[in-house]
């Protein structure tokens, strides 16, 4: 391993990729990995998961995993009947990402996400506008697994969800 005064002085006068031109690809690419498992948890408990809440609630727990690389859906270790917006959100931008960062999808062994999520419906009072509140409870687990390294994410989180009822706006005739 090169010091750190040679480093510096190689990759300041751009000479460093001429002569070991694999040191800034596999920081970079170790790096943008580690991103990638930490954005799967992310985005699979973002504002894409709303496209997905009815199914979510209809199915009221279970696990989710989604396979990136073999763009497969399971649910409770099963292929998934429930066919989830957020797994090809997710997977166009990884794939996106990967093809930005010229990593080449030879080089990842596994890339998955596994949420274990359940949801609860309480019903709101009687003279309140809430009608009910969804509470969804997600643990998140990513992982890329590569020859050189396993890079996870984890993630816990509880999202809520209110029913309001809206009020008509009449619009008045004045007939």
């Amino acid at each position: 391993m090169l010091n750190r005064k040679t480093r510096t002085f190689l990759h300041a006068t751009g000479h460093i990729l001429d002569r070991y031109p694999t040191f800034d690809q596999t920081i970079m690419r170790r790096k943008r990995l580690q991103h990638n498992a930490d954005i799967f948890c992310d985005m699979f408990a973002g504002w894409k998961i709303v496209n997905d809440m009815k199914s979510l609630v209809e199915l009221e727990s279970g696990i989710i995993e989604f396979d990136f690389l073999n763009r497969t859906q399971k649910l409770n270790n099963a292929e998934s009947k429930t066919d989830f917006n957020m797994f090809y959100e997710i997977s166009e931008w990884f794939a996106d990402d990967l093809k930005k960062h010229n990593i080449e999808t030879e080089f990842i062994k596994e890339a998955k996400v596994k949420a274990e999520f359940k949801v609860e419906f309480t019903a709101g009072k009687k003279k309140s506008r809430t009608k009910g509140i969804t509470e969804l409870y997600l643990n998140l687990n990513s992982w890329i697994l590569t020859d050189e390294k396993e890079y996870k994410s984890e993630k816990e989180e509880t999202q809520e969800f209110h029913h309001i009822e809206r009020k008509e706006k009449t619009l008045g005739n004045n007939v």
